[in-house]
């Protein structure tokens, strides 16, 4: 008997693969290219691998608060289990800053939902534009040159990578406001602290990242409206790469689904190789 690979263990194998397909292409690239569009390029590389480790940071740090407030939220569960009268007599409980906390809890575990699309979009932003040896600016551009002239799905996926941008924007400022109606919050909360200041950071990096996505929104509508096809065969290029490289990630996937292990059962009842049982 043979049983396919967990879906955790099939992604991780993709992200892998991708990972090297990406980093064995951009080497080839520059091979022939040299940097990406020279040194503003990889400027703006690193730019947005910085944004994609703030997320990453943010991320345990926004893990270790939640672990922290699940203590809170398992307290209140048992105090929902006890007499009204009795939690009334307990002088000194705070249950106005107990159910703060839980509020703040379901927040935090929002707003790692939110980190999660946004680093998975930065991912994929830096993987593409690797792959088709653009700049992040040049690739924004595509993008949503690709969603004016092709519509459909293209715009369906611009507009919902900028509505997570957004989204996490608004979350994340969500979480400053609830946190700073907590007295002692910082101190309270093992990593508290440093989650606020990451979201700060967050936020107003959103904020912008949101603000290029519509201005080259703007710029692909208005190009479109006056016909401009200077570039439709730059536009047609990438255009096909782009098709490569999903088409590449395709088949990777195809791969990976494709494999199988063998049934634990059946490797443990078997004896070792090599091994014979004689008289």
């Amino acid at each position: 008997m043979e049983r396919t690979l967990s879906r955790r263990t099939r992604q991780r194998l993709i992200r892998a693969a991708a990972v090297s397909l990406v980093a064995a292409t951009q080497a080839g690239a520059n091979v022939h290219a040299g940097s990406v569009a020279g040194n503003g390029g990889a400027t703006e590389v690193t730019q947005l691998m910085n944004h994609v480790e703030l997320i990453s940071n943010a991320l345990n740090t926004a893990n270790t608060v939640k672990n922290t407030l699940q203590t809170v939220v398992n307290l209140k569960a048992q105090l929902t289990q006890l007499n009204p009268q009795t939690i009334a007599q307990m002088v000194g409980l705070p249950m106005d800053q107990i159910n703060q906390l839980v509020g703040l809890y379901g927040q935090v575990n929002q707003v790692i939902g939110d980190y999660q699309q946004v680093q998975d979009l930065l991912r994929q932003a830096t993987s593409e534009s690797g792959y088709m040896n653009m700049t992040p600016l040049q690739y924004l551009q595509f993008r949503a040159q690709l969603a004016q002239r092709m519509g459909g799905v293209y715009m369906q996926s611009y507009l919902a990578d900028q509505s997570k941008l957004s989204t996490l924007q608004q979350q994340a400022q969500q979480l400053q406001s609830m946190a700073a109606q907590i007295p002692g919050i910082s101190s309270q909360v093992q990593g508290m602290q440093a989650l606020q200041a990451s979201n700060l950071q967050i936020a107003s990096m959103m904020a912008s990242l949101n603000q290029q996505m519509t201005q080259q929104n703007m710029i692909a509508m208005k190009e479109k409206a006056n016909n401009e096809n200077d570039n439709s065969a730059a536009f047609k290029a990438n255009l096909a790469r782009l098709a490569q490289y999903q088409q590449i990630q395709q088949q990777t996937r195809q791969t990976i689904q494709s494999q199988t292990l063998p049934d634990p059962t059946t490797v443990l009842s078997s004896p070792p190789a090599g091994n014979t049982v004689g008289n």
